[in-house]
């Protein structure tokens, strides 16, 4: 029993140096939710929130009715919006919770209040009461109290904001944007107010900038009130990844695509090049963002025979043999991944180092598979510090002011040979020559000697 007790004794000790906080219910509240009102008066609504903060939004769903400000932060608190009448008619304001959360931690973002507003037209004024034929001392004139009409509409909305050809992607109530491409140099903005008697500056033709351009609409209504609604049109700027091509033909007459290091321009996309019949130039760039190379091709002139391969070297692999065939001359190496020729696709490639602004240099073309050096083109200009290669069967090209004879080791051997063959043929001749030139033989000849025939009787030897 005594074990129960302490342990009864022990729970109201904790609760007692350990108290529990507890927080009511929390919610939002508006006060009052209906209003009724005179053209051109003003009234106010209360938003309350009980154990609870945040962000609310307050809008009105039409001209009839303004209110302000817009947006407030309450927190276990009122604030007050003021709500106008501008003409004659029924409005909704409408409060919406924006960011609010009660102390426990629930979460009322998203629920709305409504306050349902009436703008009624002003009452008749009393009639001009009848002159009193009495004469008075210094009579003063009657005042001509205001008639409907002289209320001055507050009305400071924009019914719409339009440009041809592109549509505005909403932000807010007064926050809008757009994003265009690069060739787009201005776009033609159109704003319309909600009510006749309101005026809008600041639309008309606008013109742009790379990146992001800001245009402010300022809408002010009849009785002076000012509103301000903002648009943030971005233009891109002009360069595209090769992902972007379908993009890039769409923008522009010259269009200019940044690749990278094995990007492959497909027979697909040079044929969409073909019938764009645009000059596309894929550039390379280093960590500088300085440009490497560009290809040119011309979407006019193109005929897609083939993958563009779009790596470019500027060492040979075997630069070593081509040295010692091109006597070591000076210029620049240009080593391609591309084996074949595409109509229409050159090679563009900064040369400042090497050659002054509009000099000539001769284009050579490296064999290797027959060690042959051959002469592309005789005069290649550099225009701009830079030298255009129009494409061919090789993939090894030399650009030098120097002329090279046209060399290959096939070919001197042959030289050589031939300087053996003509040598000997040499050696030969001068043999002859010598042979020819010898003593002829002497023969003897003997003199007649008699001849004696064969008889019977015994010859007789004669000696001389």
């Amino acid at each position: 029993m005594k074990k129960y007790i302490y342990s009864i004794i022990g729970l109201f000790l904790v609760a007692a140096f350990f108290p529990m906080k507890v927080f009511a219910a929390g919610g939002v509240s508006v006060s009052p939710s209906s209003i009724s009102m005179n053209v051109g008066e003003s009234k106010t609504f209360t938003v309350t929130a009980t154990n609870a903060a945040g962000r609310v939004d307050v809008s009105s769903n039409s001209g009839n009715v303004s209110v302000s400000p817009s947006t407030s932060w309450v927190e276990n608190g009122s604030v007050t919006f003021t709500v106008t009448g501008n003409s004659q008619g029924s409005g909704v304001v409408t409060v919406t919770v924006v960011d609010v959360a009660t102390f426990d931690g629930e979460d009322l973002s998203g629920q709305t209040r409504a306050v349902n507003v009436t703008v009624n037209k002003p009452a008749a004024p009393d009639p001009t009461p009848t002159p009193d034929p009495t004469p008075k001392p210094d009579p003063k004139p009657p005042v001509s109290p205001k008639t409907s009409g002289d209320e001055k509409s507050g009305n400071n909305d924009l019914k719409s904001i339009t440009a041809e050809g592109y549509t505005f992607e909403k932000v807010d109530d007064t926050h809008y944007k757009l994003t265009v491409r690069h060739s787009v140099e201005s776009i033609d903005i159109k704003a319309t107010p909600d009510h006749a008697k309101a005026t809008v500056t600041g639309a008309g033709k606008i013109a742009l900038k790379e990146g992001e351009n800001t245009v402010e609409l300022v809408v002010t209504a009849e009785n002076g009130n000012k509103k301000t609604y903002t648009i943030v049109i971005t233009r891109k700027d002009n360069q595209y990844t090769l992902k972007d091509l379908d993009d890039a033909l769409n923008d522009g007459d010259d269009v200019s695509v940044s690749i990278v290091e094995k990007d492959v321009v497909t027979k697909d996309m040079l044929t969409k090049i073909k019938n764009k019949r645009k000059l596309v130039r894929f550039t390379r760039y280093n960590e500088e963002k300085k440009s490497l190379f560009s290809w040119l091709v011309d979407g006019k002139k193109l005929k897609p025979t083939a993958d563009l391969q779009s790596d470019v070297s500027f060492k040979f692999t075997n630069e070593e043999e081509f040295d010692s065939l091109a006597d070591y001359r000076k210029g620049l190496y240009v080593q391609l991944n591309q084996k074949t020729a595409i109509p229409g696709v050159t090679l563009e490639v900064p040369a400042e180092d090497l050659f002054k602004g509009n000099d000539t240099a001769h284009l050579y073309g490296y064999d290797s598979s027959k060690k042959e050096i051959k002469l592309v083109d005789e005069e290649v200009k550099i225009k701009n510090g830079k030298v255009e290669i129009e494409l061919g069967d090789l993939s090894q090209y030399f650009v030098t002011k120097a002329t090279i004879g046209s060399k290959s080791k096939g070919g001197l051997f042959t030289k050589i040979l031939l300087a053996l063959i003509l040598a000997g043929l040499v050696v030969l001749c001068i043999i002859l020559t010598k042979n020819n030139k010898k003593e002829p033989e002497v023969v003897a000849v003997q003199e007649d000697v008699p001849v004696i025939t064969s008889t019977d009787e015994p010859v007789e030897t004669l000696s001389y």
